[in-house]
This record gives structure tokens, C-alpha cells and sequence, in this order.
């Protein structure tokens, strides 16, 4: 007579399917057809999302429904419409063209949604780039888990920000193709895909293309002699100073100006650094309600995984040297510029959406928790990197939630005043 072993099986034979079927899904992952059965679920998510967005609009941009009555989509759409016509105008060329360019391209198919087809494109080229730099830390599997994770998750702020016309869609598609770009690959022709992708962001937002510096300057650093830096440097500042000009010159010749009335409006009206940079980074991450009456809109206070990016950073570094530092100092760069801007506080973090100004860095932090997370058991100093970590995201959320008042005349959405003790200057969001 036969002993009966049971339903369950020895725990060696559990972990040995779950390790054959971890390598399986491992290699479906990998294989082409499947990356591109995966962009093809993206796309149809993106586009069920914007099917579905509560303020899609019905009538063409002139009824003014749905974003549309929004003042940047207002003045998208009616840029769109010149370049699709064939001309610029000073009164409706407010934004840099760049973004309205591909609305034009969508004119002739549907002026009520000129912008999807290129927003979607757009999204599919952010999918793809931050899979790819998932993949230098993650498995497949993984990536796989922490995309639908993140999706889920952060549904609404992906809506906000990549169905709703930005141009700021543009640019971050821009920047994720540079991270993975200066990580990847390496030699003149990366320097040339990383000057190209410069140049087309400032058309589209000349901050933005700011941030590429760091990766430029490691690009031309990576070159193998110092002749084919100068020449490759050289190339490079010529091609990007070609497109500050030729911007320049169209400006002039519309404005009669270099500038635009709105590039003065951002500089000299709204501005940069009014603020102590500790107070207001302090009010974007930690506590925006003390001044402003938006406690639920801190950076740290809604996604307080941020924080569990710090280790998942630390070991890329060290894994990856310089090519890791300069992907986070165009990140850090990016951060910082918005962080300075006048109108980034947090009574327009949300409210006004202005969140879509630095919501691209949160995929690759997104990862960089991933790889904190993965990376920080192997090691007595990871395990402490990853509690330091969790114990600043809790000391974080307290500090949030803990009422300080303060002599400031506050009232939901804005400052009255400042404390009379504090002489900086308030900017105020439109």
C-alpha cells in the first residue's frame, strides 16, 4: 500500500516552477513580438484614456469646450491653426512653435484632436525609453510588475499630463530618448541623436533643453580622442547655437524682437528664485499647507515612494559610474529649474496643473525604487541605505501632516501676505 504524500508539494519543487516559470516569462519578454504586443497594449490604453477623459471636447477649438477652455490649449490650438494655413501670426504665436507644429500636422485629419495622434506617438517613445532604462536594473518580469503598478496607481496624474495637450509631452519624450541615450550607447553617433533631440526641444520648451547640457558635455567626454571632442563639441554647439538663431530670427521677424512678449513675461513678470530654495523646495515636497492651504499637494506627501529612489540612485552610480551621474544631474537639473520657477508653488502644484512641469521624473525614479528595493538586501550598507530611506518617507508624511500655524494671512489657493519678518517677494500662478 502507497504512503499518501498530500496535495502540497516539497518546497524545493514549488520554488523550482516558480523559477521556471520566472525564466519563461523572462524570455517571452525579450522576444520582438512581444515588445511589440506591449507598445501595441500601451497604445490602446492611451487611447481608451483619452476616449474617456472627462473634458475631451466634441466641437472643434473654437466652441471653447472641454480643455479647449483652457488658456495654454486655447493658445496650442490656435497656433496649430496658423502653421496648418501656412503662416505665423504675433497674435496667436504664444508658446514656442514647436509643439503647435504637431498639432498642425493632425489639422487637416481632425482639428478637435490635431494633438492626439502625435501625443500618442509621443507617449509610446516615453513607454519605450523608460522601459529600456528599466531594464538596466530591473528583469523583465519586474518591469513588467512595477509599469502596471505604476499605471494603476498614478492613473489620474498620467491622465492629467499626457492626454491633456502639454507641450511639456514633447519635451519629456525628449529627455527619457537622452537618458537612455547617454546610458546606451556611446561614440559620435549618440552625440548627434542627443544634439538633434537638443535642438527639436528648444523648439518646444528652451528650458527643457537646458537640461540636456550634462548629457551633452558626457557625450563628448565619451569620445574617444581629444581632436574628435573638439570636432564632436564643436559640431554640437554649432548645430544647437543654429536653432537658437534660427528661433531667434523668427521671433525678430514676427515681434521685432530676439524674444517673445511671453519668454518677458516668464523672466521678468512670473520669474525664477523669489524664494529661499530650502523654503520652497520645502513647500513642493514636504508641506504646502502652512502658507497656501494645500496640504495634500507635497511632492513626498503623494508619492512618498519617491524617497526609496534615493538607494536605488546610490547603487546605479556605483554600478555605472559616470554614465549614471550625468542621466541624474539632467534630472537634478530639470528638478531645480522648476523648483526655482515663481509659478511652481503649491497652490498651483495642482490646481492650475502645473505638476505636468516634473511629472516625467517620476518614471525613472519609479525605477530607481524598483532598483533600491531589489538591490538594497544584498547588503549590510543597502539594508541601511533602504531604512534611512523609509524612515525619511515616514519623517516626511509626519512633518506634512502636522499643523504649524504661522502669522501669514492665508486663504485656500493663495498668500495674502507673507510674515512681516519675510521681505521676499511673492510671485502669484495665473
Amino acid at each position: 500500500m502507497k504512503e499518501e504524500t498530500g496535495p502540497l508539494l516539497p518546497p524545493s519543487t514549488w520554488r523550482e516552477r516558480v523559477q521556471r516559470l520566472h525564466l519563461g516569462l523572462e524570455h517571452a519578454l525579450g522576444l520582438p513580438l512581444v515588445r511589440v504586443l506591449l507598445l501595441a497594449i500601451l497604445a490602446l490604453v492611451y487611447t481608451d484614456a483619452y476616449l474617456n477623459d472627462p473634458l475631451l471636447p466634441a466641437l472643434p477649438p473654437e466652441a471653447r469646450e472641454g480643455w479647449w477652455s483652457w488658456s495654454d490649449q486655447w493658445a496650442y490650438a490656435r497656433s496649430a491653426a496658423d502653421l496648418a494655413a501656412g503662416w505665423v501670426t504675433a497674435e496667436h504665436y504664444l508658446y514656442p512653435l514647436g509643439y503647435p507644429a504637431l498639432g498642425a500636422l493632425g489639422w487637416a485629419w481632425s482639428p478637435t484632436h490635431a494633438f492626439f495622434p502625435a501625443n500618442l506617438l509621443l507617449v509610446l517613445l516615453i513607454g519605450w525609453a523608460t522601459w529600456r532604462l528599466w531594464r538596466r536594473w530591473l528583469s523583465r518580469t519586474a518591469c513588467l510588475v512595477l509599469a502596471a503598478v505604476f499605471m494603476w496607481a498614478h492613473a489620474d496624474l498620467l491622465t492629467l499630463t499626457l492626454v491633456i495637450p502639454w507641450n511639456t509631452i514633447a519635451s519629456h519624450a525628449a529627455l527619457a530618448m537622452g537618458l537612455w541615450i547617454v546610458v546606451a550607447g556611446r561614440g559620435g553617433r549618440a552625440l548627434a541623436a542627443l544634439t538633434a533631440l537638443a535642438m527639436a526641444c528648444y523648439w518646444v520648451r528652451p528650458a527643457d533643453a537646458a537640461c540636456f547640457a550634462p548629457l551633452l558635455v558626457w557625450a563628448v567626454l565619451r569620445l574617444p580622442t581629444w581632436p574628435r571632442r573638439l570636432l564632436g563639441g564643436g559640431a554640437g554647439m554649432a548645430a544647437i547655437a543654429a536653432s537658437v538663431v534660427a528661433v531667434g530670427l523668427l521671433n525678430r521677424e514676427v515681434f521685432g524682437t530676439w524674444d517673445t512678449p511671453y519668454d518677458r513675461i516668464s523672466w521678468d513678470t512670473v520669474g525664477f528664485a523669489s524664494y529661499a530654495w530650502a523654503m520652497q523646495t520645502y513647500w513642493l515636497l514636504v508641506d504646502g499647507g502652512s502658507f497656501f492651504g494645500e496640504a495634500d499637494t507635497a511632492l513626498l506627501f503623494r508619492h512618498p515612494w519617491l524617497v526609496l529612489a534615493l538607494p536605488g540612485a546610490w547603487w546605479w552610480v556605483r554600478r555605472e559610474g559616470l554614465h549614471a551621474a550625468a542621466a541624474l544631474a539632467t534630472m537634478g537639473l530639470s528638478a531645480v529649474l522648476y523648483f526655482r520657477y515663481n509659478d511652481l508653488l503649491p497652490n498651483a502644484v495642482m490646481r492650475f496643473s502645473l505638476i505636468h512641469y516634473v511629472s516625467w521624473l517620476l518614471m525613472p525614479l519609479a525605477g530607481l525604487a524598483g532598483f533600491g528595493l531589489a538591490r538594497a538586501w544584498r547588503s549590510r550598507a543597502g539594508t541601511g541605505s533602504l531604512l534611512a530611506a523609509a524612515g525619511l518617507m515616514v519623517v516626511a508624511t509626519g512633518l506634512q501632516l502636522e499643523p504649524r500655524p504661522l502669522p501669514a494671512a492665508t486663504a485656500p489657493g493663495r498668500v495674502e501676505a507673507l510674515p512681516p519678518t519675510w521681505t521676499m517677494p511673492v510671485a502669484t500662478s495665473q
